[in-house]
Parts: structure tokens; C-alpha cells; sequence
């Protein structure tokens, strides 16, 4: 536990300090984002930023990994997680097409799945929780990145889901709280400078890696907690509600009104909070608070179930 401790620490102080030097290098480059239709912000904010959240969580895990034995290999996570950033960050930079985008987040979730799935050979393609588990991480990556465009809104929203998944770790399987507290860490250390007024944004390198790691790391800490497809997929599925529900319900309202409904817009309920007037902080809270709520009742329920 003082290891796993001092990791968090680290990465919390690593993304701290490595954020601030890259919103001093980026302002006023090609990675600053002018106000646009599509954001919140009224002033020009650095983008691309979550590459350093990236960067600083794959330098704690192998620093982990070389000194202790980890009982899941986290190699597929960060390099699968690595190849997806850094497309997000040459989407950040330059336009990269969607659909060879949406082509690339199917292929890694269904090598994710397969991979942390352990499922056999004979089973490949027709095993349901595969079928599952690689839906849920497309639908995840999207939808976060949907979500990205108020501050504090989903680094917020990672911090409450990676703190619920280290707190269940440490209450099921303690080998595994590595990984969410490393993660929590990180992202907390992003946050600090991600709130509104924000003086960085996540870009699609930050939402693509968060939506990736929010929906393969219950995956990988399912052989540590000991939990079945169904009861962790609904868990992660539980605490991303708010999300899921206005990032769907937004896109199937555009799909009968136009034809390019997987563009960016400002139709989504938290835009339209904060066009109506609500403060884009309160918004944040709105959202995590809801899926604060779902977490604790979780927790309790696992409570429940464990002492029954």
C-alpha cells in the first residue's frame, strides 16, 4: 500500500507540473483552440493537453511493473491506450478522418476485449461478454469525447470514476488499485488546471485515452475483484450513466434532422445548461454528482453483498 501511495503521489505532482510546462510551451501555437461554435470558452485555450496524462500514467505503470509483479500484464492497455492518444493528438494538430478513426477505436477495443477477456480461440467472435466488452469500449471513447467541450467536465468525471474503482479495489482485490489510483492521480493533477476557468483543454488525446481507460479497466481488474462480465460491465456502464445517456439521446435526436449527426455540435443537454445560462462548473458537478450518487450506492451494495 505505501508503494502504491507514493505512486498516486508522483503521479498527481508529474501532472501537475508536466501540464503547466505544456500550457506554457502551447499557448499561442497550433494547438490552441479559438473560440468556436462547438466549446464553451470565450478566450484562446491550448489543447491536446491529456498526451501528458498519458505519458505520466504510462511511465508510473512500467515503473511499477519493473519493480513489483503485477498479476495482469498492463502492456496491451498502454500501448493500445498509446496508439489511440496519439492519433487523438495528430487529430488535435491536423484533421484526421473520422471514420478512420471510428475504424481504429473498433479494431483496439476488440483486441482489448480479446485480450483481457482470456477468451479461447474456439470461442473467438461468438462469445457474448467479447461481443460486450468491445461495444462498450467504442461507445465509451465516443461518448467521452462528445462530452469534452466545458471545463472540468469529464477530467472530473475520470477522477470520481478511476477514485470508485481504487476504492473497490482496495475492499476486493488490492493487487489491482494500482492502476485507478495511478490513473486518479494523473487526471486529478490535469483537473487542477482544467477547471473553469480552464487554462488547457484535454483535446482528443486526453478523451480518447480517459474513454478508453474508463471502459477497459474494469476489464482488466476483473480477475482481481472476482467479478462476473455482467456485474462489472453494469458497473461501469452505471457510473458513466449521465454521459451515455446525453451523449445517445443527443445523437439519435440529430440522426432525424440531419445527415452528418456524428459531427460536433452544441446540442448536447450540458451545452444547452450552459447556453441557457448555468455556470459551466455547476454543470460539471451536476453530472459527477449524479454519477457520484450511482458509485455510492454501488460501494453499498458490494458492501452488502460481500458481508452476506
Amino acid at each position: 500500500m505505501f508503494a502504491t501511495t507514493i505512486l498516486i503521489v508522483t503521479s498527481f505532482v508529474l501532472s501537475l507540473v508536466g501540464v503547466e510546462l505544456f500550457v506554457r510551451r502551447s499557448n499561442g501555437g497550433r494547438l490552441t483552440v479559438r473560440p468556436n461554435d462547438r466549446g464553451s470558452h470565450v478566450v484562446p485555450t491550448p489543447s491536446g493537453g491529456g498526451i501528458v496524462v498519458y505519458i505520466i500514467t504510462a511511465i508510473a505503470l512500467i515503473v511499477h511493473r519493473a519493480l513489483f509483479e503485477p498479476s495482469t500484464d498492463l502492456l496491451p492497455f498502454l500501448v493500445i491506450g498509446g496508439v489511440l492518444t496519439i492519433i487523438g493528438f495528430l487529430d488535435d494538430i491536423r484533421h484526421v478522418r473520422i471514420l478512420f478513426r471510428l475504424i481504429l477505436h473498433c479494431v483496439a477495443a476488440a483486441i482489448t476485449a480479446y485480450l483481457y477477456s482470456d477468451i479461447p480461440l474456439s470461442q473467438f467472435g461468438t462469445d457474448l461478454s467479447w461481443i460486450v466488452w468491445t461495444g462498450l469500449i467504442v461507445l465509451f471513447i465516443n461518448i467521452y469525447n462528445f462530452l469534452d467541450g466545458s471545463d472540468g467536465m469529464v477530467a472530473l468525471q475520470s477522477v470520481l470514476v478511476f477514485s470508485f474503482w481504487f476504492v473497490v479495489s482496495l475492499m476486493y482485490g488490492p493487487d489491482g488499485a494500482i492502476v485507478p489510483g495511478v490513473l486518479f492521480g494523473a487526471w486529478l493533477g490535469f483537473l487542477v488546471h482544467n477547471w473553469h476557468p480552464a487554462r488547457l483543454f484535454m483535446g482528443d488525446a486526453g478523451s480518447t485515452f480517459v474513454g478508453y481507460s474508463v471502459a477497459t479497466l474494469p476489464l482488466i481488474l476483473k480477475a482481481s475483484l472476482n467479478f462476473p462480465d455482467l456485474t462489472i460491465a453494469f458497473a461501469a456502464f452505471a457510473l458513466s450513466s449521465p454521459f451515455i445517456i446525453d451523449g445517445v439521446t443527443t445523437r439519435l435526436r440529430l440522426a432525424f434532422t440531419t445527415r452528418r449527426f456524428w459531427e460536433p455540435n452544441r446540442k448536447h443537454i450540458y451545452q444547452i445548461m450552459i447556453d441557457s445560462g448555468f455556470d459551466q462548473r455547476y454543470v460539471a458537478l451536476v453530472y459527477s454528482s449524479i454519477s457520484l450518487v450511482i458509485a455510492v450506492v454501488l460501494v453499498w451494495c458490494s458492501t452488502t453483498f460481500r458481508s452476506s
